[in-house]
């Protein structure tokens, strides 16, 4: 993989929809390089900025969660997958409610109101992650495991001989995961859908890391904690160790 540069988006884009019965309205707008993804809450006093990163985030009841106290945001996983999945590092994220609009369950959503912004290079190189041979990390019932590797590979297993993995590319996003929803409110659009989600909140935990990544990525088990737990722990920055370890 070649060293890419940062970008952001062309143009402001919004999108409308309902939380817990509330209208909520967000608006993505372009970034400068280095900005970074933050969220801004429109409907809270002194319009507060909540940076999306590791050390603001806490897997919850509504899954990926950014912010600390009532100055949070929910339900980012779509969002912030599809931002990861078409390559999107710097955006400022407006909206009026604690959580971003559901639409239908799924990234795909996004992933049009990405590619409707237009996507800019902004001259500036992206940080680059590579991963290293062997790491293996556990935390609760789930175990990761990466390893060196051209682009990205992400593959996870969630039972015996249930198991899906890719190279990932802004088509391969769009085609085979942005629609993947975490509850199907109709029948499946794919007999893995479940799996197919995993790999959406990988990523979404991996936009929180603010780099590219390069490797291969393999997962048992587990949920967006798994991911969170094994970014913090900042071994994969440093030297490989030659064995599992854990988070407890």
């Amino acid at each position: 993989m070649e060293r890419s540069n940062q970008h952001s988006i062309a143009t402001l884009v919004r999108a409308r929809g309902t939380v817990g019965g509330q209208e909520v309205t967000l608006a993505l707008r372009p970034a400068p390089p280095g900005y970074g993804l933050r969220l801004i809450r429109l409907d809270l006093p002194g319009r507060p900025e909540i940076r999306c990163t590791l050390e603001e985030a806490e897997w919850g009841e509504h899954g990926l969660v950014v912010g600390r106290g009532d100055r949070t945001v929910s339900g980012l996983v779509p969002l912030l997958a599809a931002c990861r999945g078409l390559g999107v590092d710097n955006a400022r994220i407006e909206l009026d409610g604690p959580a971003i609009p559901k639409l239908d369950g799924s990234a795909a959503p996004y992933a049009f109101l990405l590619r409707c912004a237009g996507r800019v290079d902004q001259g500036r190189p992206a940080p680059l992650l590579r991963l290293r041979e062997v790491l293996c990390f556990s935390h609760g019932a789930g175990r990761i495991s990466c390893g060196s590797g051209e682009g990205l590979y992400l593959s996870v297993a969630q039972a015996p001989r249930r198991s899906f993995g890719l190279v990932l590319s802004e088509e391969v996003f769009v085609t085979q995961l942005a629609r993947a929803r975490a509850v199907a409110a109709d029948r499946p659009r794919w007999d893995d859908e479940a799996l197919r989600y995993a790999l959406q909140e990988a990523l979404a935990v991996i936009a929180l890391c603010g780099v590219r990544l390069q490797g291969r990525l393999h997962w048992v088990g587990g949920d967006g904690r798994l991911h969170l737990a094994f970014w913090r722990h900042g071994t994969v920055l440093e030297e490989p160790p030659q064995a599992c370890y854990g988070s407890g």
